[in-house]
């Protein structure tokens, strides 16, 4: 169960629904990079890949985001959660148009109880299969999941 200090209203009829947002920059063969916000210079970086601790690694609720194949990813989370409400997300390039025009869910359902699980998702190409965004695309994710813990 995420155990965390939250904004207390979400003007919705679910109780204990928490959002986590993610930016993920891509590299080189559609290598993913977790990216954490600093505000004092207004950049990403890299969100941290090592630490003791259960938020050392990853950033604001997302532990890590690793390829599985060309166009399929798994999000781990850094807390466990009772059911994915929604997953939302679009792509982007500083230079121009980017590749990936959809995203699809592939294995949670609404079982997001371990941490092992996480999210499994594609990116999909104007053809509507799963493919590679291309080096520099950068990635949004907006992930909605209900607390654990509630009734």
């Amino acid at each position: 169960m995420a155990n965390r200090l939250s904004t207390q209203f979400t003007n919705t009829i679910i109780k204990g629904v928490y959002t986590v947002y993610a930016r993920i920059n891509i590299g080189a063969t559609g290598a993913p990079t977790l990216q954490k916000w600093n505000p004092a210079n207004r950049t990403y970086t890299a969100a941290p890949t090592t630490g003791s601790g259960p938020y050392a690694i990853g950033v604001e609720g997302v532990k890590s985001i690793s390829r599985i194949s060309a166009g399929v990813y798994t999000l781990l989370l850094q807390d466990t959660w009772q059911r994915l409400l929604a997953f939302n997300g679009f792509a982007s390039n500083a230079t121009g148009l980017p590749t990936t025009l959809g995203f699809g869910v592939w294995s949670v359902g609404t079982d997001v109880t371990t941490l092992a699980t996480g999210i499994k998702f594609s990116t999909e190409t104007a053809t509507g299969v799963a493919g590679d965004p291309v080096n520099g695309d950068f990635i949004n994710l907006q992930i909605v999941l209900q607390n654990a813990s509630v009734i």
